[in-house]
């Protein structure tokens, strides 16, 4: 699972996509003019802290996750 979301965020960064989140910008969009002279960060981290599967009531799987 961690590859594969791996390997898309790199797709989403490459501009293989349309961006899932207005104002996300992929690393062509900072090539561009419009992002000359601003600050960007190649990499970017996720660190899960806690990650959990949750049984409600009414026998429903809910997935727990705390990101740090």
């Amino acid at each position: 699972v961690m590859f594969q979301a791996d390997y898309h965020l790199k797709e989403l960064s490459m501009g293989e996509y349309e961006q899932p989140v207005v104002g996300m910008k992929s690393c062509l969009d900072y090539t561009g003019s419009d992002g000359l002279g601003q600050e960007w960060t190649a990499r970017e981290w996720f660190v899960v802290r806690k990650a959990e599967v949750h049984i409600s009531q009414d026998a429903v799987l809910v997935p727990y996750l705390k990101m740090g």
